[in-house]
């Protein structure tokens, strides 16, 4: 029997809809958590705000990511951005660091008088995109800086 083109192309697309959606639910079971908060080089240039996360990935597979990017914001505007290389997660639990350089001298005052503000302070919007193969999805989370507590992490 001789399978044609048009029955052949519905079984293609479908398996390959399958496999992007499969992509799709591995790259949201695995799971990004904020686990402390820093600052480095409090200097006038060099000021950056670090973000240490742990990544749980659930899963017996290894993921290659194109990269993660996204903002810091508080009330609506934007402080600074990140944008990371490449990488690969690995099965298990692993850390990185998300570095937030305050570049421009407003979000630099504006992140310093929010400090000086102590516990009036209201939580740091982050704004993480995760680039999985072929596509993109986006996580929001707070980061209460107050409840973290800051350390120094010296320059």
């Amino acid at each position: 029997m001789k399978l044609t083109l048009k029955k052949v192309l519905p079984i293609a697309g479908a398996f390959v809809l399958y496999q992007f959606y499969k992509l799709y639910e591995f790259g949201n079971s695995i799971i990004y958590k904020p686990i402390g908060v820093g600052f480095k080089g409090l200097g006038t240039k060099d000021f950056i705000l670090q973000i240490q996360m742990e990544i749980l990935n659930p899963t017996n597979r290894s993921l290659k990511m194109r990269g993660l990017d996204g903002t810091i914001s508080y009330d609506g505007k934007v402080l600074s951005s990140f944008s990371t290389d490449p990488f690969l997660i690995k099965k298990g639990r692993s850390t990185f660091t998300l570095n937030f350089k305050f570049d421009s001298e407003e979000s630099r005052k504006t992140l310093q008088s929010l400090i000086a503000s102590g516990s009036k302070m209201k939580p740091l919007q982050v704004e993480l995109r995760k680039k999985i193969p072929y596509f993109t999805t986006t996580e929001k989370f707070n980061i209460d800086v107050v409840q973290e507590g800051l350390k120094f992490l010296g320059s």
